[in-house]
């Protein structure tokens, strides 16, 4: 739990990525903790690339992340 201050500055923050990406379209990088629901996202992503023309299943797709 954040105190409201922590929680608006949160919130701030998630609106003006969220805008960028309204106004200037698909960004190239995610900032996945601005997501309510990480995990609903990540799976959207596996879709879209699996329904690419010659992409493997969604069952057959996984994700790798080197920390930077």
């Amino acid at each position: 739990m954040k105190n409201l201050g922590n929680w608006f500055n949160d919130l701030v923050a998630r609106y003006a990525f969220l805008e960028l990406w309204a106004r200037k379209g698909q960004p190239f990088v995610y900032h996945i903790s601005y997501f309510t629901y990480p995990t609903g996202f990540t799976t959207s992503l596996l879709q879209r690339f699996s329904r690419k023309a010659g992409s493997p299943s969604i069952d057959r797709l996984e994700f790798d992340f080197i920390p930077t």
